[in-house]
């Protein structure tokens, strides 16, 4: 049984650009909370989430992980408007929570929620 090596006559980058859309894809399969969903869960403002949100992302970046891997910044349409978001991992919106002030009853039980899990 013999091999053959097809070659694909394609610009340099056409390779490059196709895996790094696959992976991209794959990525987005693990983005999959919004990080606005927290305002209706207790957080008082986008202020205060965005706070929270960059917080997160300073905890994450500082254990040497990808932010990409965990926030992707998205544009969705509210009330006709069009605002920024965040799509974010399971460990993404866990350490956003977590960046949160526990004023807010709800948000607490969702921080104790999270640690008394095992996470």
């Amino acid at each position: 049984m013999g091999l053959a090596v097809v070659t694909y006559s394609a610009g340099s980058n056409d390779g490059e650009r196709f895996f790094r859309q696959l992976e991209d894809r794959f990525l987005e399969k693990r983005l999959s909370y919004y990080a606005s969903r927290l305002l209706d869960h207790g957080l008082e403002d986008q202020p205060v989430l965005e706070e929270a949100l960059s917080k997160a992302m300073a905890v994450v970046c500082s254990a040497r992980m990808k932010c990409s891997n965990h926030f992707k910044q998205i544009y969705v349409s509210r009330k006709g408007q069009l605002q920024a978001d965040w799509l974010v991992s399971v460990l993404g919106m866990r350490t956003i929570i977590m960046q949160m002030g526990a004023k807010n009853p709800e948000l607490a039980a969702m921080q104790v929620g999270m640690l008394s899990s095992g996470y």
